[in-house]
C-alpha cells in the first residue's frame, strides 16, 4: 500500500516537472525572441553553432533544456562526416578543456573507455579508426616519424647506388671496373648459409637490377660480378675479425707501409734486448729473392722500429684473368736462367749491378757479356725447351 502511493506521488512530481520545465522553455524562448527583435543581430551560422571548446566542461548545474541543446549539437557535430567540408576549419582548443582531455568529450577518454586501459587494444582501435575514415595518407604524412625519415633516407641513398652502378658496371677500363667491384662489395652480404630463408642476396640483385650467379658453360660459366662481390665481402668480413687477433710467426704484416712476412718474434731473435721492446725480422719477397731485415721493437715510432700493423681490409676485386697468350712468370724466369748460363759475367768492377726487384729487396749481380749472338742464343733456348716457344710467332726476345 505505501509502495503504491509512494509511486503515485512520484509520477505526479515527475508531471508537474515536466509541465514546468516545458513553461521555462517557453518563456525562455519568448525571452530570446524579444531580444532578437528588440537588439538586431547577422543571422546564426553554422560557424557560431556552437562548439566542443566554447562550452564549460562543468555540466553539474545544466537543467533539462541545457541537457538536450546539447546533446542536439553534439549530434549534429557527430553526423558530419570527414573529409565532406574541404574548408579549414580554425584549430580546436588545447589544454584541460581541450579535444584531448575534455571531460565529456576528450579523445583521450574515450579511448580509455573503450580500451579499458589495454595499450594493445588502444592501438588496435586507432588504427582501425583510421582506416575507416580514409586518413592513412594523411596521418602517415602528418607523423613525420624518425623512422619515415629515415626510409627516405636510405631509398635516397639506394637510388644513387644504383644509378652510379647502371653507369659503372660497362666496365670501359680497368678503373671503372675496380670501382664498380668495389661499390658493389661495398653493399653485398656474406653468402648465406644452407637453409635460411632471407633472400638477401637475391634481393639486393633485384634492386639494383644485377644478375647473380654464373653465366652458362657456352659462355664461359664464370660468375656475375655481383656473385664474386660475394666472395670479396666474405673475405673482407674476416680480415676485419683479424684485425683484432695477436700477431704471430708467418702473418703477412706492413712494416712501415711495406707488405712482409713476420718469420721471428722476441726470444727467437738473436741479440733481443728486453729493455726496448719485443725485437723481430721481417722477411721481404719478390718472386724468388728475399730479404730479411731485422728490428729492436715491432711497435711504436722509436728508431729501429718495424711499425708492424696488419694490412688493412680491402674491397678491391682480384686482377682480371691473364690473356692465353700471356707469358708466364715461369718462362720469364727460365729465358732469365738461360741468359746466365749462356752468357759470361764481367769481371769488371764497374760494371757491378744493382736492381730492386720489389719492395727493401735488392739484387747484386754482374753485368753480362753476350759472347754470341741473338739468334744463336734464341736457337740454344728452343733446343732446350722444345716444347715451350712452339706457339710463340715471332723470332728472338
Amino acid at each position: 500500500m505505501k509502495l503504491e502511493q509512494a509511486n503515485a506521488r512520484a509520477k505526479t512530481a515527475n508531471k508537474v516537472a515536466l509541465e514546468a520545465e516545458k513553461e521555462k522553455d517557453a518563456a525562455e524562448k519568448a525571452v530570446e525572441e524579444l531580444k532578437r527583435q528588440l537588439q538586431p543581430k547577422r543571422p546564426r551560422t553554422d560557424d557560431d553553432a556552437g562548439d566542443a571548446h566554447d562550452l564549460l566542461a562543468e555540466f553539474d548545474n545544466w537543467d533539462l533544456r541545457d541537457h538536450r541543446r546539447e546533446g542536439t549539437r553534439v549530434q549534429n557535430r557527430r553526423n558530419v562526416q570527414v573529409g565532406s567540408r574541404d574548408n579549414q576549419q580554425k584549430p580546436p582548443r588545447t589544454g584541460k578543456d581541450g579535444f584531448l582531455h575534455h571531460t565529456r568529450l576528450g579523445l583521450v577518454g574515450w579511448i580509455s573507455y573503450w580500451s579499458c586501459g589495454d595499450a594493445a587494444l588502444a592501438v588496435v582501435m586507432l588504427v582501425a579508426l583510421i582506416n575507416t575514415l580514409g586518413l592513412t595518407e594523411l596521418v602517415g604524412d602528418a607523423l613525420g616519424s624518425r623512422k619515415q625519415k629515415e626510409a627516405q633516407t636510405n631509398a635516397k641513398i639506394v637510388d644513387l647506388l644504383k644509378h652510379a652502378l647502371d653507369e659503372t658496371k660497362n666496365c670501359r677500363n680497368e678503373q671503372q671496373r675496380v670501382e664498380f667491384h668495389i661499390a658493389l662489395a661495398c653493399v653485398m652480404p656474406a653468402r648465406e648459409t644452407q637453409g635460411t630463408n632471407t633472400g638477401w642476396i637475391t634481393r639486393i640483385c633485384e634492386r639494383l637490377g644485377l644478375k647473380r650467379g654464373k653465366r652458362s658453360q657456352k659462355n664461359g660459366g664464370r660468375p656475375y660480378a655481383s656473385d664474386q662481390a660475394v666472395d670479396v665481402r666474405a673475405q673482407f668480413n674476416k680480415d676485419v675479425e683479424l684485425q683484432q687477433q695477436p700477431l704471430k710467426v708467418g702473418d703477412r704484416v706492413l712494416s712501415d707501409g711495406d707488405l712482409c712476412e713476420l718469420t721471428q718474434i722476441g726470444d727467437d731473435v738473436i741479440g733481443q734486448d728486453p729493455h726496448v721492446g719485443t725485437a723481430c725480422v721481417v722477411m721481404f719477397r719478390a718472386g724468388e729473392t728475399t730479404q730479411e731485415h731485422r728490428y729492436s721493437t715491432m711497435f711504436g715510432n722509436a728508431k729501429g722500429s718495424a711499425r708492424l700493423q696488419r694490412p688493412p681490409p680491402s674491397l678491391t676485386p682480384s686482377a682480371r684473368a691473364l690473356r692465353k697468350d700471356t707469358v708466364s712468370d715461369r718462362t720469364l724466369q727460365l729465358v732469365k736462367t738461360h741468359a746466365y748460363d749462356t752468357c759470361s759475367e764481367s769481371p769488371c768492377k764497374r760494371d757491378a749491378m744493382r736492381k730492386q726487384v720489389g719492395t727493401r729487396v735488392f739484387e747484386h749481380r754482374q753485368a753480362l757479356i753476350l759472347t754470341c749472338t741473338k739468334d744463336t742464343l734464341w736457337a740454344l733456348f728452343n733446343e732446350k725447351h722444345p716444347n715451350l716457344l712452339a706457339a710463340m710467332a715471332s723470332g728472338p726476345w
